[in-house]
């Protein structure tokens, strides 16, 4: 018998953001394969049995014909070998399904408007269909609002954060023991680094802010915080000077930050660096802990 038709379908859910897209799906659906640009991408999820769902996307100028792009979809399918291809629906989200490669997938496909894009949701349904499931996904796909001063919202491997106004993804590491976001303004103006490091006491050895020092050196004037929140203790660092990893950020002075901070929920360690363009120092902001980058296992942000 398959164990997959055994287990039994977990209530608990997380939510995902990526690309100002955000969705919800069961917590043991993570995500394996992604694209960091925002005009035309991809994200796949699975479980522990194979691969669950393709989440892509797509800029477009204006609304779809969505009736005669699903029969051109539908034609394609059925060259495709795919020849029991049917129309259907789910949550307002037109659709078609069939079985191809022994398979049954179920399409669904959405405009939407202030995003300019078309997403498309393909299920895998490896035992059987879950049309409960399929309804709660698409329900839960909508856009991200923008949060304080246009930053934008991310929520993935652990890491619930803003991004710095205009900052796109541009490098990404995501490692059994690590996963590392760079998000970077085209303009050079701004550098955010975002990372949840994992297998703590095989590499800290010693006082978590003296780690962060030793990491972080950089030009002068450096000032140092230490607070509390929700159980977190928090290291905060911050200074003037070049930075000499980011050459885009040599034109002018260069005011930086970084937080760092070990969750007693998981036991990981959650780094935020950020480095700022400015010929004069940011004001400072409330907590950037409580507000621009949290675990996400401990709670959503507020936008």
């Amino acid at each position: 018998m398959n164990p997959a038709r055994e287990r039994p379908r977990p209530t608990a859910t997380r939510l995902w953001i990526w690309r100002s897209l955000r969705l919800e799906l069961p917590a043991d659906w993570e995500m394996l394969q992604f694209t960091r640009r925002p005009e035309r991408g991809r994200c796949a999820f699975a479980d522990r049995y194979g691969f669950r769902l393709e989440f892509t996307w797509r800029n477009v100028p204006g609304p779809p014909d969505f009736e005669r792009m699903m029969n051109d979809y539908a034609a394609q399918l059925r060259a495709r070998k795919m020849p029991d291809v049917r129309r259907a629906s789910a949550a307002k989200w037109p659709g078609l399904r069939g079985v191809e490669d022994g398979v049954e997938t179920s399409r669904f496909g959405y405009y939407f408007d202030a995003e300019s894009c078309i997403v498309e949701a393909v299920f895998l349904w490896r035992t059987e269909r879950e049309p409960a499931l399929e309804r709660a996904v698409l329900k839960s796909i909508a856009g991200e609002p923008a949060g304080p001063d246009d930053a934008r919202r991310w929520r993935a491997f652990g890491m619930d954060l803003f991004a710095p106004p205009g900052a796109g993804l541009e490098e990404t590491r995501i490692l059994p023991g690590e996963a590392d976001l760079v998000f970077a303004d085209p303009q050079g103006r701004s550098r955010l680094r975002a990372r949840r490091i994992g297998l703590v006491d095989r590499w800290l050895t010693g006082d978590l802010g003296a780690w962060l020092r030793q990491a972080r050196r950089r030009g002068r004037a450096q000032r140092e915080r230490v607070w509390t929140d929700r159980g977190h203790t928090v290291f905060h660092i911050e200074g003037q000077g070049p930075d000499p990893g980011w050459r885009r950020l040599a034109r002018g002075p260069t005011w930086w930050t970084s937080d760092a901070w070990r969750c007693p929920g998981d036991g990981r360690v959650y780094v935020r660096d950020e480095d700022l363009q400015r010929r004069r120092r940011p004001v400072e902001s409330a907590n950037p802990f409580g507000r621009r980058m949290v675990c996400a296992g401990c709670g959503a942000l507020a936008p």
